[in-house]
This record gives C-alpha cells, sequence and structure tokens, in this order.
C-alpha cells in the first residue's frame, strides 16, 4: 500500500480515503464480532437441542422405572425390581453428570463419560459442556438446572421406595392389596412431581432455544446489513476507482495520441511480423502509403534495396530488447530516396516483445548542408593551402635573391648581416612549409619543425668549413600556428645568430637541442660540446639584434633566458605554458584538414 496523500490510500489503483477506510475497519471487526457470537449461538443451539434429546431419554427411563416399581409393588417379582434399577441407571449418570458440571472445579473427563452413558452422540458431547459452561448462570436455564437437582432428589424417593418395598416382601413374600395399593399411591405422587418437573425443565430448555433463536435471527439481520453497508461503500469506491482509471487511461490514451500525431517527425509501428500497425501523418506524407495498406505493407518494402540488410541487422537487435539509434534511406512509393535518422524502440506488452516502435527524421536537409559544407572546406583548405604556399614561394624567392644579392657583397660584416636575416627568413618560410605539409592549419609539428631548422643550420656551417653534427632531443609535439612563428624565429635566432660564432673556425663540433615538457613546465635547451670560446662569449655583442629579437619573442611566452658558461655553452629558455599550446602528437589531437 502506497500512501498518496494525507487522506488517501492507494491499494493498486483503489482510491480509498482514511475516513472510509476507518469505517470499512471498523465494520470487519464488528463482523467478525458477530460472526463469532453467531458461531457460538449455533454451537449452543446444537447444545440444547442435544439437551433435550437427552431429557427425552431422561423421561423414558423415568417412565420406565415407575411402572416396573409398580410392578414390583403389585406382584413382588424380583425381575420387576432389576427392571426398575436398570432404566433408573440413566438418571443417575444424569445426575452425576450435573453434579461434575456443577462442582467448584468441574470435572469434564466425568461430564464426557456421563454424556455417552446417556447415549448423547459424541459430536454433542462438547457443544453441550460448553452450552453449560455459557448457559448454566442465565435465569431460565438456571432455573432447569435448580429442578433437575429437584428431581434428582424426587427419584432419590423412589430409590427410597423401591429399598422398603425389598425388605418388606423378602420378609414377608408379596404385599396384599392394600400395602401394594398405599406404595403405588407414593410411587405415582412422586411420579407426577416428576412430570411437573420435567416440563419446568423443558420450558427453559425452551427459552433458552427461543432466546438463542432471536440472538441468532438479529445476528443474522445485522451480518446482511453490515454486508450491504460494506458492499455499498466498497462498490462506490470501485466505481470511483473504476471513473478514475477511465479518466486515467483517457489522459494516457491522449498522451499517447498526441506524442504520436502531433510529433514533429515521421512515426510509426510494426508487429513482430513486420508489418505496419500504424502511422502519423507525417509518415503517410513522407512514404505515399495511406492507412488501409498497412496491413500489407511490411518495413523492409519501405528501405531502399542497398539497405534492406541493414534494416534487417536493425531490426532483429530491436527484437532481441535493444533500442537501436541509426541512418538510413528510405524509398517512398514513387520511387524517390529519402536519407532518415531512425530511433528503433521495443515495444513490450506483459514483459514480451510484440513489435517495435519507430521515430524518424527526414535528414535530407542536412545531408545536403554537409554536402556543401564539405565543399565549402574542401575549396578553403585548397585556397589556405595556395595562401601558404604561395607565401612559401615568395619567401623562396626571396631567400633566393638574397643569395644572388651575397654573391656582389664584398663587405664581410654586411655579409654577416645579410645571412642573418636570411635565416630568419629560412624560419618563417619553414613555418608555412611545415604548415603546408601538415594535416591541420591551425597548428605545426615542431619536432619536425626543430629538425629542419637544424637541418639547414648544419649545411651553414658546412659552408664555412665546420663539420658540425646535430643531435635533436624532442617528442612528436604539436604548437598551435599563433605561437609557432615567434617560437620558430627564437629557436632560429638561437641556433643560427647565437652559436655561429662559437664555431666559427672550428673544424668539428656537436650542437645539442632539447625540448622538454614536464607539466606545464617548457625547457628548451641548446648546448654545444665545448669549443672552448664560451667564457669570452658575449651574445650581446656578437649578436644585440639577434638578442633583442630573443627577448621580445619571449615576451610571446612569458619566458625567460639564461646562458651557463663551463667547458660549453648552454642557452636555457623556461616557459610556463598555462594555454597548452604544446601538445603531444596524436592523431586525435589534431583535426584534419579535409573530411
Amino acid at each position: 500500500m502506497t500512501w498518496l496523500t494525507d487522506d488517501h490510500a492507494d491499494f493498486k489503483g483503489l482510491y480509498i480515503d482514511r475516513k472510509m477506510l476507518g469505517i470499512l475497519l471498523i465494520f470487519v471487526i464488528i463482523g467478525v464480532i458477530l460472526v463469532s457470537i453467531l458461531v457460538m449461538a449455533t454451537s449452543s443451539m446444537s447444545g440444547l437441542r442435544a439437551y433435550s434429546t437427552m431429557q427425552s431419554y431422561w423421561t423414558e427411563a423415568r417412565k420406565d422405572g415407575t411402572n416396573s416399581l409398580i410392578h414390583f409393588a403389585e406382584t413382588g417379582e424380583p425381575y420387576h425390581l432389576d427392571d426398575y434399577k436398570k432404566s433408573t441407571e440413566l438418571i443417575h449418570d444424569a445426575q452425576d453428570l450435573r453434579v461434575a458440571l456443577m462442582a467448584d472445579s468441574p470435572d469434564y473427563d466425568t461430564a464426557r463419560e456421563k454424556l455417552l452413558a446417556i447415549h448423547v452422540h459424541p459430536r454433542d458431547v462438547s457443544s453441550m459442556i460448553k452450552v453449560f459452561e455459557r448457559m448454566h448462570s442465565l435465569e431460565h436455564f438456571s432455573d432447569a438446572i435448580r429442578v433437575w437437582d429437584d428431581s434428582d432428589n424426587m427419584v432419590k424417593q423412589l430409590d427410597g421406595i423401591a429399598g422398603e418395598l425389598t425388605e418388606l416382601i423378602e420378609e414377608n413374600g408379596p404385599l396384599n392389596e392394600q400395602q401394594a395399593k398405599a406404595y403405588i399411591g407414593r410411587i405415582l405422587e412422586v411420579d407426577e412431581r416428576l412430570r411437573e418437573y420435567k416440563d419446568v425443565i423443558a420450558g427453559g430448555l425452551s427459552e433458552g432455544t427461543w432466546l438463542l433463536q432471536n440472538i441468532m435471527i438479529w445476528l443474522s439481520v445485522s451480518l446482511v446489513v453490515i454486508l450491504m453497508l460494506a458492499g455499498f461503500i466498497v462498490t462506490r469506491r470501485v466505481l470511483n476507482s473504476i471513473e478514475k482509471w477511465a479518466g486515467m487511461l483517457e489522459e494516457s490514451e491522449q498522451r499517447y495520441k498526441s506524442l504520436f500525431e502531433r510529433n514533429p517527425h515521421s512515426v510509426f509501428s510494426i508487429n513482430i511480423g513486420r508489418f505496419i500497425k500504424s502511422g502519423n501523418e507525417i509518415f503517410k506524407d513522407l512514404t505515399g502509403y495511406e492507412e488501409n495498406d498497412f496491413q500489407s505493407l511490411r518495413i523492409e518494402e519501405l528501405l531502399a534495396a542497398s539497405e534492406v540488410k541493414k534494416g534487417f541487422r536493425k531490426l532483429q537487435k530491436v527484437f532481441s530488447g535493444n533500442s537501436q539509434d541509426f541512418e538510413i534511406e528510405w524509398e517512398n512509393r514513387s520511387g524517390g530516396k529519402i536519407p532518415m535518422y531512425v530511433t528503433a524502440l521495443p515495444i513490450y506488452v506483459d514483459d514480451e516483445i510484440n513489435g517495435a516502435f519507430f521515430i524518424a527524421e527526414d535528414i535530407s536537409f542536412q545531408k545536403y548542408a554537409e554536402k556543401k559544407i564539405k565543399q565549402q572546406l574542401e575549396e578553403k583548405t585548397f585556397l589556405l593551402s595556395e595562401v601558404h604556399d604561395r607565401v612559401k614561394n615568395n619567401m623562396a624567392l626571396m631567400l633566393s635573391m638574397l643569395q644572388l644579392q651575397d654573391k656582389f657583397i664584398k663587405d664581410k660584416k654586411a655579409r654577416l648581416y645579410l645571412n642573418r636575416t636570411t635565416s630568419r627568413i629560412r624560419s618563417m618560410a619553414l613555418v608555412h612549409e611545415n604548415m603546408y605539409q601538415n594535416e591541420s592549419f591551425s597548428s605545426i609539428r615542431i619536432d619536425r619543425f626543430m629538425r629542419n631548422v637544424t637541418k639547414y643550420t648544419k649545411e651553414n656551417y658546412r659552408e664555412q668549413n665546420t663539420d658540425l653534427a646535430i643531435r635533436v632531443m624532442v617528442k612528436p609535439l604539436i604548437m598551435d600556428i599563433k605561437q609557432a612563428i615567434p617560437f620558430g624565429l627564437m629557436l632560429n635566432e638561437l641556433v643560427v645568430n647565437i652559436f655561429k660564432p662559437v664555431f666559427d673556425g672550428v673544424t668539428s663540433g656537436t650542437m645539442s637541442v632539447s625540448l622538454v615538457k614536464k607539466g606545464k613546465q617548457v625547457v628548451i635547451t641548446v648546448a654545444d660540446n665545448g669549443t672552448g670560446r664560451s667564457k669570452s662569449f658575449n651574445p650581446a655583442k656578437t649578436s644585440p639584434l639577434g638578442m633583442t629579437l630573443i627577448e621580445t619573442l619571449l615576451k610571446n611566452f612569458n619566458g625567460e633566458l639564461e646562458f651557463i658558461k663551463t667547458d660549453s655553452l648552454e642557452a636555457r629558455v623556461t616557459f610556463t605554458d598555462e594555454n597548452n599550446i604544446l601538445r603531444p602528437f596524436t592523431r586525435e589531437s589534431i583535426k584534419p584538414a579535409v573530411n
């Protein structure tokens, strides 16, 4: 039972308010009490009938005993005395029964034994004992018990007369007529008194029976009234519940109908045999089928020929109890192809799947938009690649022109400045070259860029007769394009222009370039293997423009540069990557340029 409010209880949809529930419980309690009393009254009625039967046996025994005693007085024959004793045995058993039941501690075993001796039916024994327990103190029944006691005393008088007759006959022989007449008169007088007592006892039993009958009648009437009232209340509540159920069912039907008919998408259902059972107006308009076509229309007839196998696989999963979302191509009645996004749900009835429910959205516009976007993306990608290619080519042209100009410059200092400018342009060109080769125009591979820069540096040192080995230590990383150009220029200045004087006039050497990112901390290191020039090296004097460029470019990263001089020279750049501009390279970390 679930309590809905403070005033109502719900028994599986049967709404009963607390007040009505209390009344019903009172009726139930009263009904149980009345039924219990009715059962007791019925049992008591059975016991009273058994007492009436016992009284009839007692009356017969009294008559037989009286007659036998009269015959004994008339004839003096001993067998008449034996008949008297046999007849009064039942009366004596009834007397012992009364004594056993009326004792302060009733002897029920003796009572049962005596009742059986009086020829009471065994099934009536218990009811007779219970009736005595329940009713012996009632007015009519107590009078009957008192008279029963008096009648037992009268029977003792008969026993006394029988004893006198026995002594007299044994001493003097049969009585004369006058003696016999006197004794017979005494016997008949006692018998008359016993008949009167019998009528009183019968009256008491009759009154008790009448009282029980009235009780049973009133109990029966009360039970009928209670049952009628309870039935009326329950019927009323059931009718109210039925009315509520009908309202709820109608509301549920309206909700379902609203969901079905007013859904902006195509909605339909099928049975377990794959036949269309129902469909809304959008479904009909989209497919071209009408409701009278549904009984013979199977779902596979809605699918394009190339999609039938896919449709069967999805439907099999739905009939296994798994909801499905998928794209599929329909074919309407006129043969037109329609791309659809379908949600399929199993329909359960009594915990068994007996069909499927579908909500299908026409995605023709989305497909058209996707195609259009793809075309535009391809065009923009092509144009962007062309732009970067043009920039790269223009920078290559500028480099070629500067290199041609280099042949006509005799001044070594001017040529040095020209070479530094060339290296900076080449660094920017490398960014565009890496971008053009990359799968995305939003970022470049920093590890590739660093290797390309050092490759150019190695060729540059070869021109000054230096055999330079360069070690690049960096994991595959990508960097956003906005930071890639300043990062490339900064690295170029360190590798090409700052360290170049360190290797001037050196026939061989080793340069190491590394980039390490731990957490958000990034450390870039450029170092030589110890050429012996690190102690006298002053980068601010050697390349003031390069140092100015590095300091300016470091502001983009909030970084710091320091030079560490031992036997070798080490330049260390550190910065905190708060915005995660450097990321590990994975296929998922970049967006393809073309889908």
